[in-house]
């Protein structure tokens, strides 16, 4: 708690100030978020305290205008990986401390004193934010070069090789880049109470099939979209169940018994294969962005069947084939995909 302290006043996160007025200014709570950072094994590696702003309280609109959360899509993530993985290229992982501390506020943001550190001298102080903070709305030689020039403007650690990132394991070996997510699935697993479930080793039954079962028992559809939710983040690595996670997916609205019961299905089909991970074969081939030629992706339109395919390495999955009436849907979602593939080659050079 000190140290987070500590860093607010390194990087002039707020000043100490009167009491605004309260028509005029809301004053915001904070409070103390505490949280045990974990490598990739689980293992606990550090204790984190964080100072967080109950930005909950604050109304868009009157209170601020805009906000943006920068977030990475795991696409975009793939093809880092790939790109590396091609190029043979080691990837390593730096962490900006108190990144979100540097970004600066155009408006007047006041909150109140961290709790268990108020000023007994000027209990009626408050501070006037000069950076952005946890919860505020609107905040959301190669290595050793960079790592210094990235330190001359932050506090930047060296977290050494890539290994965990996003809940993904990712093991760099000499015959290419594998990931897996086998310590979020025991969280997923433990989560939902299966944890000593019986494996399977399918992920859905040949003689299911999959309806809105309209006479079935109800089954809670907050729980069910948690539990959807949780898969479909583990196909980030598991490729294997993505056809049966969307037939579930279409359930959503109004799950019954028999939805949950396939859903537990995939469930048990992880629980027998933990270990399985994805990887990428060293000799992937690319896009040459220097004739723009789409060697691997390729649209391919069959008019007769109204279908649209994109013909690709595995780095980027889709689940098809679409129905008549999403056929124009589906064809904006895979060119879409291959502008993000072209933009994020541009940027690798």
């Amino acid at each position: 708690m000190q140290e987070e302290l500590h860093q607010f006043e390194l990087n002039n996160v707020w000043e100490v100030v009167k009491r605004p007025d309260p028509r005029k200014h809301n004053i915001i709570g904070t409070k103390w978020i505490y949280r045990n950072k974990q490598d990739e094994n689980g293992l606990v590696v550090r204790n984190k305290a964080r100072l967080v702003a109950q930005g909950y309280t604050r109304v868009e609109g009157i209170n601020f205008d805009e906000t943006f959360a920068l977030v990475a899509r795991l696409e975009a993530i793939r093809i880092l990986l790939a790109y590396a993985n091609h190029h043979d290229i080691i990837l390593y992982q730096m962490g900006v401390k108190s990144a979100f501390l540097n970004g600066k506020l155009e408006e007047e943001v006041y909150v109140a004193q961290p709790p268990g550190f108020e000023d007994p001298k000027n209990p009626d102080k408050v501070f006037r934010l000069n950076k952005a903070l946890y919860g505020i709305k609107q905040a959301p030689r190669a290595c050793d070069e960079f790592a210094y020039m990235m330190s001359e403007e932050y506090q930047m650690s060296m977290m050494g090789e890539l290994k965990f990132f996003l809940g993904l394991q990712i093991r760099q070996q000499r015959n290419g880049i594998f990931i897996s997510q086998e310590k979020y699935l025991k969280d997923v697993l433990r989560k939902f109470g299966m944890q000593d479930c019986k494996g399977v080793k399918i992920s859905m039954p040949t003689n299911v099939h999959m309806c809105t079962d309209e006479n079935g028992i109800d089954f809670d559809h907050k729980v069910y979209r948690s539990m959807i939710g949780s898969l479909l983040y583990l196909c980030a690595s598991r490729p294997d169940i993505m056809l049966s996670v969307c037939m579930c997916a279409r359930f959503q609205a109004a799950p019954k018994e028999s939805h949950h019961k396939a859903v537990k299905h995939i469930l048990r089909y992880l629980a027998h294969t933990p270990h399985l991970d994805y990887g990428t074969p060293r000799a992937w081939l690319l896009i040459s962005l220097d004739i723009l030629t789409l060697t691997m992706l390729v649209i391919v339109w069959t008019a007769s069947q109204h279908l649209v395919h994109v013909i690709s390495s595995d780095d980027l999955w889709s689940v098809g084939p679409r129905r008549n009436r999403n056929v124009y849907h589906c064809l904006l979602l895979k060119l879409s995909t291959l502008l993000l593939v072209l933009a994020v080659l541009n940027c690798y050079g």
